[in-house]
């Protein structure tokens, strides 16, 4: 069919009606490819290397297996441009990165300028860098007073470019000899218009605002960007300034040693007088300091005799506060020894008190016991006479018999008394249970009885 197809990612087995192609490079591209691989990134060219150079490197650079898929690595911060003859387009790739070409793609080699100064196809790549990076150029110009210097200055850089315009990159060939000669045709034209004298005294200001440009106000723009390619500009700096002519170069040695001498005097004169007035200066601020010093002096020892009496007042307030307070202190430890005596005397006359209440409880509680007793034993003499005595009675009433007690019933009063005399009694009473009998004056008489019983005991 003529179809041609990568396989990639697994192996494979031709069939019957396959075979390999051998995809065919430009020669730039070749060593290109090889350079990479065996670690260079451009390729040596006749303006940077001799012909044996060249030789001795074509010899050892690898040979490519031409039907192999075709792989590059795109350094960092770099942009390769592939282009697609099948679908006419072409896509950019940005490092770090690997990239491999589809059967019909191929690479953009880019030739820039190299050197310095700078001259078109002294290099050649396949990968651009994006920035931010810096290169040199060198220069020719010619001030307004026909003076002939050559120009060594320095610019930084990198690529704005916004999202969907990548090949923009490469829409400039040589971006390097591009911006440099914009650049140098900037600084050409600043300097035509300038005297030798003023440009060599701000050549580094004059550079800037001719390349980078200023704002309304005056002020220097931060960057500037070339509009084809979205290559910005970021900073110049020059590096240095020569005349060409010897002539003039003789002539600006000697205007710059004696620019030297004359600075270099005047510095010196600049510095004795600068030694001078600050030794016066010194000087003056010396006396004055030792002024202020007398003054603070004086106020140090008025202060100090201020101290002194304050220090004196306050040991004399301090040793009357001292003394009222021992006084006081002396007042109080003598108030409470006095309310401790007193308590203690109170304790003493309270524990006496209680001793004495305790012993009258126990003399009293002894007395009531031995009354008690005495009374127990004086009813128990009671109880025991009466026992005697109703024994006695009725030992003497069985004796006499009941008959004789009857008699006596029926006897005159007189008799009943000797006889009762006779068996020792004081009277008696005898009834039959059916009339009442008046108790009042018998009970008067065992009371009265009773008492001469206790009255009796306690004699005993």
């Amino acid at each position: 069919s003529g179809r041609v197809r990568a396989q990639v990612g697994s192996t494979y087995m031709l069939k019957a009606n396959e075979e390999l192609w051998e995809k065919e490079l430009d020669s730039a591209v070749e060593k290109l490819l090889t350079t990479q691989a065996a670690g260079d990134i451009v390729v040596p060219t006749s303006a940077t290397h001799t012909p044996e150079q060249l030789r001795a490197y074509e010899a050892r650079q690898p040979r490519r297996v031409k039907h192999q898929v075709i792989k590059f690595q795109v350094p960092a911060n770099s942009a390769v441009q592939l282009y697609d003859y099948g679908t006419k387009k072409s896509r950019v790739v940005f490092g770090p990165n690997e990239v491999m070409l589809g059967p019909e793609e191929q690479f953009n080699p880019i030739s820039l300028s190299g050197g310095r100064p700078k001259r078109a196809g002294r290099i050649l790549t396949l990968a651009v860098s994006i920035g931010p990076d810096f290169l040199t150029d060198e220069i020719e110009v010619v001030t307004s007073d026909h003076a002939k210097l050559k120009l060594l200055f320095a610019i930084n850089w990198k690529f704005i470019i916004a999202k969907g315009e990548e090949n923009k990159i490469f829409t400039v060939k040589d971006c390097v000899g591009d911006a440099c000669g914009t650049v140098g045709a900037a600084i050409r034209a600043v300097v035509a218009s300038s005297t030798f004298d003023s440009f060599h005294k701000e050549s580094a200001r004059i550079v800037r605002q001719a390349v980078l440009g200023v704002d309304s106000k005056g002020k220097i723009n931060s960057q500037r960007v070339l509009p084809k390619n979205g290559f910005a500009i970021t900073n110049v700096d020059v590096k240095s300034v020569e005349p060409v002519d010897g002539k003039t170069r003789e002539m600006l040695r000697q205007s710059v040693h004696q620019a030297i001498e004359l600075t270099t005097k005047s510095l010196e004169a600049n510095s004795r007088y600068q030694a001078d007035m600050s030794e016066q200066q010194a000087k003056g601020e010396l006396n004055q300091q030792q002024i202020f010093d007398d003054v603070d002096a004086e106020k140090l020892k008025k202060q100090l005799f201020v101290n002194k009496s304050k220090c004196e007042a306050a040991r004399t307030a301090g040793q009357a506060r001292s003394e009222a307070e021992a006084a006081k202190e002396s007042a109080r430890i003598q108030g409470q020894s006095d309310v401790a005596i007193a308590k203690t005397k109170a304790e003493t006359v309270q524990i006496i008190t209680n001793a004495e209440i305790e012993r009258l409880q126990l003399s009293q509680a002894f007395e009531i016991e031995v009354q008690k007793k005495k009374n127990q034993i004086a009813l128990e003499k009671a109880r025991r006479l009466a026992q005697l005595e109703s024994g006695r009675l009725k030992k003497s009433v069985d004796a006499i018999g009941a008959s004789t007690l009857v008699g006596m019933s029926r006897a005159s009063q007189e008799g009943q008394a000797k006889l009762l005399a006779a068996l020792n009694m004081k009277g008696y009473l005898i009834t039959d249970g059916s009339n009442p009998v008046s108790l009042l004056n018998a009970a008067s008489g065992l009371l009265m009885r009773h008492d001469e019983v206790a009255d009796d005991s306690s004699e005993l």
